[in-house]
């Protein structure tokens, strides 16, 4: 049984930009398990491409063997295969568990790698990452994120940034520091180059054809909310049209990062 219908539309697309020669983000879109997101790689080229596609399988992977386990009778073999041994996720509070589960199970593999490496805590591959997962009666909806990559939500023509970048600039511009500020790539959370990660959640009632974007701040650095709103709102074009113009929009601004753009809409009701 999935936790949400197939009403859910949604879209990405991932590009490298004009300056990298590799992409170091991934994304995922699960529909039928109402799972959606973004991760944007640490630690330069291949590292960095290697602890976000770990982190995305990782945590997808988790879902993908509960729910088998938990929809099987002979379940238990199959539920073996879970790490994490989480319960299917019918509400609020399941869900919570299994993110705040899968992202440790995902820091600790990535962590443990680096320490092979003999990296010092802070150093090493890394990934931050943002993403929402619906439940069951396409009402209630958690977005979560370390890092910088952000979750926004378009309802009734407005723009929402639902999350909160995990920087320094962002602590400091929050206390009311004036200028000068340090600068945005000071990453103070991230899945891999330290032992522990704390995952920020919430939770957050869905309304009909509400759009949430997930994105990597390769997009944000290049353009601002009004041009984004301007392009999630433009209902002529299908959401994987709207994310190839948001990436386009982004590399005709410079392109200066890896840019990955995720739309999710909810259903009609």
């Amino acid at each position: 049984m999935p936790l949400v219908d197939h009403d859910i539309d949604a879209a990405a697309i991932t590009d490298p930009g004009l300056k990298r020669t590799v992409n170091e983000d991934c994304y995922q879109l699960n529909k039928s398990l109402g799972f959606f997101l973004v991760a944007d790689g640490m630690g330069g080229h291949s590292a960095g491409a290697m602890a976000s596609r770990m982190a995305v399988t990782i945590i997808n992977d988790i879902l993908k063997d509960c729910l088998v386990g938990n929809q099987r009778s002979d379940s238990n073999a199959q539920l073996k295969k879970c790490h994490s041994l989480i319960e299917y996720p019918n509400n609020q509070k399941d869900v919570k568990n299994f993110i705040e589960r899968a992202v440790r199970d995902a820091n600790n593999t990535i962590y443990a790698l680096n320490r092979e490496h003999e990296y010092p805590d802070g150093a090493g591959m890394g990934t931050t990452f943002a993403g929402l997962c619906m439940t069951e009666n396409n009402r209630e909806c958690t977005i979560f994120h370390v890092g910088d990559c952000r979750v926004y939500l378009c309802r009734h023509g407005v723009l929402r940034q639902l999350t909160q970048d995990h920087t320094l600039y962002q602590i400091l511009k929050k206390s009311g520091r004036q200028e000068p500020l340090p600068g945005k790539n000071i990453i103070l959370r991230a899945i891999g180059p330290w032992p522990h990660v704390d995952v920020e959640i919430h939770a957050l009632t869905m309304q009909a054809n509400d759009t949430f974007l997930i994105c990597s701040d390769g997009l944000i650095e290049m353009m601002d909310d009004a041009q984004i709103l301007d392009i999630i709102q433009d209902r002529h074009y299908s959401l994987e049209k709207r994310c190839k113009k948001m990436v386009a929009m982004a590399n005709e601004g410079g392109g200066l990062d890896n840019i990955t753009v995720a739309l999710v809409q909810s259903p009609a009701r």
